[in-house]
């Protein structure tokens, strides 16, 4: 049985036919891979602790630059207590701070433990930080005028 001829109407529509199926095929295929991949278990990382908790640091320090200390909150100190001097050095075991409690100079360091349950949190070229009972109480410099009177 010969074909009849081709109706010059019919071939735009058959055209969309056939490229509705190809679409169609493509989607069912790509479908298919998609659910394949969702089956597979995911590869696991060599430290999983590790992974999670340290991304990538280098393209966020691109993009942000280095991070800002977060400054702690200071509790306002109700002592009799004056930073007289600060020694920092590089390694912050061997800063010594000169503080004047109840009319005696201390010389202290990181770590010493002093009066009211506080120790000695951090020494800065400024100030020292005491931290204890929860809070942190920060011991700032005078500042001093040049003919050397303080305010």
């Amino acid at each position: 049985m010969p074909f009849p001829p081709l109706n010059s109407s019919a071939l735009p529509g058959a055209l969309a036919a056939l490229l509705l199926l190809g679409m169609a095929c493509s989607l069912a295929l790509q479908a298919a891979d998609w659910r394949s991949r969702l089956e597979m278990p995911s590869a696991a990382p060599e430290r999983p602790h590790q992974a999670a908790a340290q991304p990538a640091l280098e393209p966020l320090l691109e993009l942000f630059g280095t991070p800002l200390r977060k400054a702690p909150a200071y509790a306002p100190a109700h002592l009799d207590w004056q930073l007289q001097a600060s020694f920092t050095q590089s390694d912050s075991r061997q800063s010594r701070a000169l503080i004047r409690m109840a009319g005696q100079t201390r010389r202290v360091a990181e770590g010493d433990a002093l009066d009211h349950g506080l120790h000695v949190r951090l020494i800065a070229p400024r100030h020292v930080e005491l931290a204890g009972h929860g809070r942190v109480i920060q011991l700032a410099l005078q500042p001093t005028r040049l003919d050397g009177v303080q305010r």
